[in-house]
């Protein structure tokens, strides 16, 4: 594919080169996207984040010694762990939009001349003429009806709800009558740890539906497929 372009931008020759490309591009994406280990690295430094903050908190409540050097330390410490993971949730945006490219992709295409395209490459549409055309259309409707619940999608929505509800209930405890600057720093945190959260819980909500969507749409276009073949060996 040429460099920069989107797969929605590249001039493709054939269906068979769009294919093989999608399904290179794809599991690819979907690693890098759901990762159990980039999950728990950017969970980490959301922890790291929520930490230092109360501890600087703390260290601010004693106004005698270093304690304010200490507040100063962890304060900064908390902004260093939030710049990793605001650039992840950026860079998770932009899989999420390259994923719904190669769907796109795939539709615009299914007007390009066949080409070589390998028999596990294809789609019910492809099938439509084929002698295994229900084979076909029985592996797509599982792997499409499987792919929103695929295990580690759901990983992504653990950590994004105890975030959630450690996010509210720091901000709660901000509002309590706590210590001044262990009330700011808790809600500061817990602010930040329930946005970040709402973010990851937000994105892979969209992310499901959209495949539960594709799901649908596919059944709707397998259901035409089948009524085109049956109307076809009729006549």
């Amino acid at each position: 594919m040429t460099p920069g372009a989107g797969p929605t931008e590249h001039l493709w020759q054939s269906r068979a080169e769009l294919l093989a490309a999608r399904a290179e591009a794809v599991p690819e994406i979907e690693r890098q996207l759901l990762s159990p280990w980039r999950l728990l690295g950017r969970s980490a430094l959301a922890l790291v984040t929520v930490l230092a903050a109360g501890m600087g908190g703390m260290a601010l409540q004693d106004r005698g010694g270093s304690d304010p050097v200490v507040a100063v330390v962890c304060f900064l410490v908390a902004v260093a762990a939030t710049v990793p993971v605001i650039r992840a949730a950026r860079r998770n945006r932009a899989l999420f939009a390259e994923l719904a490219g190669w769907e796109e992709a795939e539709r615009q295409g299914r007007w390009l001349p066949t080409g070589a395209l390998r028999p596990e490459l294809r789609m019910p549409v492809d099938a439509r003429n084929d002698a295994d055309f229900d084979q076909v259309a029985i592996v797509a409707t599982v792997a499409a009806y499987t792919r929103p619940w695929g295990v580690r999608l759901l990983l992504r929505a653990v950590p994004a709800g105890l975030g959630v509800a450690l996010g509210l209930a720091l901000v709660l405890g901000g509002t309590s009558e706590l210590p001044q600057p262990v009330a700011v720093a808790s809600l500061l945190s817990g602010g930040y740890l329930l946005l970040s959260s709402l973010v990851v819980a937000g994105a892979a909500t969209r992310h499901a539906y959209r495949m539960t969507r594709r799901y649908s749409d596919l059944a709707t276009e397998i259901d035409a497929l089948d009524l085109e073949r049956s109307r076809g060996a009729r006549t």
